[in-house]
């Protein structure tokens, strides 16, 4: 698992794009998740 973790530490230094698309994802994860605890708690209040 840290050997992952290193290797996309070093993959990020040097591809830019990839560490734009890495970011995409893990705020599309983010907001996912968001909206699904958000979609609990109005099942919780109805």
């Amino acid at each position: 698992m840290l050997d992952e973790v290193e290797a996309l530490e070093r993959n990020i230094k040097w591809e830019p794009l990839s560490t734009l698309t890495y970011f995409v994802v893990v705020l599309a994860g983010f907001e996912v998740l968001v909206l699904l605890s958000g979609f609990e708690f109005t099942k919780k209040d109805a």
